[in-house]
C-alpha cells in the first residue's frame, strides 16, 4: 500500500514543481513495486509514466526516454509505430550526448519493429533511414551508409511520379516533389557524400551538380546547406586531383558563409582548413598558411579548438609553416 502513496505525493510534488523530490519519491515507489514483484501491474507501469515524466521536466530528456522504453518492453508494447518512433528519438537523444553505437544500435531496432510490424514506408520510416545513413558514415561504413540512403530513395518513390537521375554505373528515379523541394537535394547531397566516401568521385559529382540545381531552383543556395553542398563538391574535386575546381567550389562555400553569417563556425573553420590544403596544392602558399590561421582562429573563438577538426588545423598549420615559410623582407 505504500507504493500509490508515494506516487501520488510524487504527482502532488511535481505540480509544486520541486522535481528532486519528485525523482526520490516515484524511486522509493519504484523499489517498493521491484520488492513486491508487482511492478509490471497497471500500477506500476503507471508510476514508471510518472517517472519518465518527472525526469523530462527536471531536464533529463534521455533518462525519460530510457523509461519509456522500459516501460513498453515491461508491457511488451514496444513491438509498435508508436514503439519504432520512441527508439528512434532515444537514438538521437544517444548521438546528441555522444554514445554513437548505442545510437546505431537503437536505429536499427526502430528499423527491425518497423518491418516486422508493417510499417516500414512512408515518411517516418524515411527519417529512420536517414538518421540510420548519418550515423553509419560518421562510424566510418560508408557502404552501408550509401545503402541506408538508397533505401530513403527507395522508400519515397514507390508510388510515386519520378524523374530519371542516372550516377554512372547505376539509375534511380526521384520523386517529382523531392525535385522541387530543399530536401530533394539534401538527399541527393547525402547520396554523394558517401559515394565520395567510398571514392566514386565522379558519380558523386554527378550528384551534387543535380543537388546544386535543386538548390538554385528552390532558392536554398545562399544558406548554410547551400554551403556544405559546396565544400563537399569540393572535396570530390580534390580528392580527383581537380584542385583548381576544388578551389573554385570551395570559394563559392566561403562566401556563402560569410554572406550567411556562418563562417565563424566549427563548420566554417573545416572548410578554411579545406581552402588551406587546396591553396598549398595550387602553389599559393602564402595564402594557404593565411587560411589555415584563419581556421585555428575561428576554432579558438567558438572553443572547438581541442576537438579532433581543430587539434587537425593545429597540425595542419605547423606543417604549412615548415613548407611554405614567410618571405624574407
Amino acid at each position: 500500500s505504500g507504493s500509490p502513496v508515494l506516487c501520488c505525493l510524487g504527482t502532488t510534488m511535481g505540480s509544486c514543481c520541486n522535481q528532486t523530490e519528485l525523482l526520490q519519491s516515484c524511486d522509493s515507489a519504484i523499489q517498493a513495486h521491484q520488492q513486491k514483484g508487482t511492478l509490471e501491474t497497471m500500477a506500476g507501469m503507471e508510476l514508471l509514466s510518472s517517472f519518465g515524466a518527472a525526469l523530462w521536466m527536471s531536464g533529463d530528456p534521455a533518462r525519460a526516454l530510457q523509461q519509456a522504453v522500459f516501460i513498453r518492453v515491461a508491457n511488451r508494447t514496444l513491438d509498435n509505430p508508436q514503439g519504432a518512433m520512441l527508439l528512434r528519438n532515444f537514438g538521437v537523444m544517444k548521438w546528441a550526448m555522444g554514445f554513437h553505437k548505442e545510437s546505431l544500435e537503437l536505429f536499427e531496432e526502430a528499423k527491425r519493429v518497423r518491418k516486422c510490424t508493417g510499417c516500414f514506408c512512408g515518411a517516418h520510416a524515411a527519417v529512420l533511414m536517414m538518421n540510420m545513413g548519418y550515423a553509419k558514415a560518421e562510424l566510418g561504413d560508408f557502404q552501408g551508409s550509401l545503402e541506408a540512403f538508397q533505401e530513403v530513395l527507395a522508400l519515397l518513390t514507390v508510388g510515386s511520379a519520378s524523374s530519371s537521375m542516372t550516377f554512372g554505373d547505376s539509375s534511380f528515379a526521384l520523386p517529382d516533389p523531392l525535385d522541387t523541394m530543399p530536401c530533394g537535394a539534401t538527399l541527393i547531397s547525402s547520396i554523394a557524400v558517401a559515394k565520395g566516401n567510398l571514392g566514386r568521385y565522379d558519380d558523386a559529382l554527378r550528384a551534387y551538380s543535380r543537388a546544386q540545381l535543386i538548390r538554385k531552383s528552390t532558392k536554398t543556395m545562399c544558406s548554410p546547406a547551400g554551403a556544405v553542398l559546396m565544400r563537399n563538391k569540393g572535396m570530390a574535386h580534390f580528392g580527383r586531383k581537380e584542385y583548381a575546381d576544388a578551389l573554385s567550389a570551395y570559394l563559392a562555400a566561403k562566401d556563402i558563409r560569410q554572406e550567411t553569417g556562418t563562417l565563424k563556425t566549427y563548420a566554417g573553420a573545416n572548410l578554411l582548413s579545406n581552402l588551406a590544403s587546396t591553396r598549398a596544392k595550387t602553389g599559393d602558399g602564402i595564402v594557404a598558411v593565411e587560411d589555415c590561421q584563419n581556421a585555428c582562429d575561428v576554432h579558438k573563438q567558438v572553443g572547438t579548438l581541442q576537438t579532433p577538426g581543430g587539434q587537425a588545423a593545429l597540425k595542419q598549420l605547423k606543417e604549412l609553416k615548415r613548407c611554405c615559410p614567410p618571405p624574407r623582407r
